[in-house]
């Protein structure tokens, strides 16, 4: 099944992978907040249409089997990284030219 990530969705899993591969849901006062290794995706004041971009990004991944729920409150979700999540990074890695700018400085160096 071919898989249509927007580019949130693409962000989220690219960064998650290159870190620790865990990711964070956060709402705050209506807004969903997405942060990857403690440090938020969507930096700075957003718009409700980007927040719930990056909201829907997540929810495509989670629905591809990309990343899974494993714990949360209703207030703060947590997810992580599967398998499969790891098995279409690498993909994205070495069939695009479209990850250039979306992956983090870390990416997946040897001294890791």
């Amino acid at each position: 099944m071919k898989d249509f990530l927007t580019s949130e969705a693409k962000k989220v899993l690219l960064a998650a992978a290159d870190g620790n591969g865990k990711i964070t849901l956060t709402r705050q006062n209506g807004y969903p907040w997405v942060e990857v290794d403690g440090k938020e995706l969507d930096r700075g004041d957003v718009s409700p249409r980007e927040a719930q971009e990056w909201l829907g990004g997540l929810n495509d991944l989670e629905n591809y089997g990309y990343v899974r729920h494993y714990s949360g409150d209703g207030t703060t979700e947590f997810f992580e990284v599967t398998r499969e999540g790891y098995r279409r990074v690498a993909e994205l890695i070495t069939t695009t030219s479209e990850v250039e700018g979306m992956m983090p400085t870390r990416a997946f160096s040897d001294e890791d």
